[in-house]
Parts: C-alpha cells; sequence; structure tokens
C-alpha cells in the first residue's frame, strides 16, 4: 500500500511540472524562422542605409564589409558611387573600433569611405597627397588612413569626388 501511495504521489507531481512547463512554453512569444535568423543577423551585422536603395553591410566581428547585391551594384553605377562618396561625410558614431583607427569610434561614413578604398576607388596618394603604406599585420586598412578621414571628413569626400571625376 505505501508503494502505491508513493508511486501515486510522484505521479501527482510529475504532472503538475509538465503543467508548469507547458504555460511557460505557451507563454513565450513565438519567433518565425525568417525572424529568427534576422535576430541572429543583428547581433554582428550592422546595416548602413546610404540611401533608400543602396544599403551597405558591415560584419563587426570580422571588421569587414559583407559582399550583398547593393555592394556589387554600386560598382556599375556611377549614380550610386557618387552618393557613397558623399555619404562619407556622415559622421554617426557606430561604437565600435576598427584596428587602423585611434583617435574614435568607426563612423558611418567611414563604411562609405572604407568601401570605396576596398574597391579601388579612392588612389590615396593621389587625392590626398599624402603616402599611407603602413599596414598592421591583421589589418587591412593603411595605419592613420582612417584617422585622417576623421579629421577631414569633408574635405576627404570632396577630393575623392574631385579624383573621380578627372579619373
Amino acid at each position: 500500500m505505501k508503494h502505491l501511495i508513493f508511486l501515486f504521489t510522484i505521479f501527482l507531481l510529475s504532472c503538475q511540472n509538465k503543467k508548469s512547463e507547458n504555460r511557460e512554453r505557451f507563454n513565450k512569444p513565438t519567433i518565425n524562422q525568417t525572424e529568427k535568423k534576422d535576430l541572429e543577423g543583428k547581433s554582428d551585422t550592422i546595416h548602413i542605409n546610404i540611401s533608400k536603395d543602396i544599403i551597405l553591410l558591415w560584419n563587426k566581428n570580422q571588421n569587414s564589409l559583407i559582399k550583398n547585391q547593393d555592394y556589387n551594384d554600386i560598382l556599375k553605377n556611377k549614380d550610386k558611387t557618387s552618393l557613397v562618396v558623399e555619404f562619407v561625410k556622415k559622421n554617426n558614431d557606430l561604437g565600435i573600433s576598427l584596428c587602423s583607427k585611434t583617435t574614435a569610434n568607426l563612423k558611418d561614413g567611414d563604411i562609405a569611405f572604407i568601401y570605396l578604398y576596398e574597391n579601388q576607388k579612392i588612389p590615396a596618394f593621389k587625392c590626398f597627397k599624402i603616402q599611407f603604406d603602413f599596414i598592421q599585420n591583421n589589418c587591412k586598412i593603411p595605419e592613420g588612413l582612417m584617422d585622417y578621414v576623421e579629421k577631414n571628413r569633408n574635405n576627404v569626400s570632396e577630393d575623392i569626388q574631385s579624383c573621380l571625376n578627372n579619373g
């Protein structure tokens, strides 16, 4: 008889436990697969909205641009390239650091500049009349170049546009 009461008590406790687990499961908001991928992507990807139809993506864990369709389309369109050049002037702090930038955090205009630099749209010496050639081991961008952009953002944008026009 004691065994029967003991088994019955365990059965009741396990049923009660399952009810509370079910309540917790039903009270949690559901997330579909698309939303889940979006949430996962937001943790390491920053969207830089250059215009309504141009978005550059920056992977803050790898300190690099993500090559998506917009990345490739900009190269084929002079108007889009001009918008990216103009965007270099933007100064919104992204709150992340970059290996070759020592004076401040990365700005959204810096992402536009890096895009142009990475795609060889900016011959730095020709445009800025300054040589940037020291590159650290784990960094693709010459030391001092991003600090120069930080200090001379408007002039840099104008110099790039001038270089592209005379180019």
